[in-house]
């Protein structure tokens, strides 16, 4: 049975065990995964599942994990408004929805191994079920051009889909921005605990680890979805950036960078797992073919 699977512009080996691999298989793959917990290489969840909990802050700005991001996202705020811009909430409705998924077409979707998770059907059903949802959105001359959709699942907020343009003259452009409207916003609900989403589990291969880096600073902490999988990396070409995996260490979550620069993990401690490792791609690379024998 082929072993391999194609998905992207890349390849996974996939087995039950070492004693389940086919060493022709490995030599075409870019990573191997297995199901069962293997020494020497990183074990990790399927996915990561990103929360919020408002609880214990007295402004949505104090969820920020950074005091420079606090004052950054007041004057990036400020540049929006004064530009002629226009942030709005609002709740969502059909023509409002067929609005944000154009943007997020020319945006999201246009996105380096971009997924299609099918959005218009999700909003759908959301919306035929009663589930409000929310638009936070940047508009200029009426148009929409940034948004975040947030879901109000009973008393959780759940984020849905972003659509954001870049704006580089801005630092941090308008995601920042767009977080604190809907932080406010839970705030006046009363309205503590946030998910921001599930995303792939490491982040640097199907989105940039600049997406984790963004979700950390801002407050939220990844935890573990689904079955666990040991991973060894066998071609660095499968990166988009640094890999970021959520995986255990001495009993505790923890996050590993694999990169070329241990300097990064300062960008990828969160605000519930602090304990962030790193390894050299490279290195990991080569004691990945040594131990099995590619």
């Amino acid at each position: 049975m082929d072993m391999l699977e194609k998905t992207l512009n890349f390849t996974i080996a996939h087995y039950l065990d070492p004693q389940s691999v086919v060493q022709s298989e490995l030599s075409q793959a870019h990573f191997v995964m297995f199901d069962t917990y293997v020494p020497g290489g990183i074990y990790h969840s399927a996915q990561l599942n990103w929360k919020g909990d408002l609880s214990f802050v007295h402004s949505p700005k104090e969820f920020i994990r950074s005091k420079r991001e606090r004052e950054q996202v007041e004057a990036s705020r400020t540049y929006f408004l004064e530009h002629g811009y226009e942030i709005k909430t609002e709740i969502v409705n059909e023509e409002k929805c067929q609005e944000f998924l154009k943007v997020y077409a020319q945006t999201t979707l246009k996105k380096d191994r971009a997924i299609d998770y099918n959005a218009h059907i999700i909003i759908q059903k959301n919306l035929l079920t009663g589930i409000p949802v929310f638009l936070f959105g940047l508009y200029k001359d009426g148009v929409l051009e940034s948004g975040l959709l947030v879901a109000e699942y009973k008393n959780e907020f759940r984020v849905m889909f972003g659509a954001k343009k870049r704006y580089d003259q801005v630092r941090g452009g308008i995601g920042g921005v767009l977080e604190i409207e809907m932080m406010k916003f839970c705030f006046d609900k009363k309205i503590q605990k946030i998910s921001h989403g599930l995303s792939a589990n490491p982040a640097g291969i199907t989105d940039n680890a600049g997406i984790f880096e963004f979700k950390t600073r801002y407050g939220f902490t990844a935890f573990p979805v689904g079955e666990w999988h040991t991973t060894f990396v066998l071609n660095k070409d499968i990166n988009l950036t640094e890999l970021v995996f959520l995986t255990i260490k001495d009993s505790q979550l923890s996050y590993l960078i694999l990169g070329k620069d241990p300097e990064t993990i300062k960008k990828y401690q969160s605000r519930l797992i602090t304990q962030v490792g790193f390894q050299d791609m490279d290195e990991h690379i080569a004691n990945a073919h040594k131990l099995l024998n590619i």
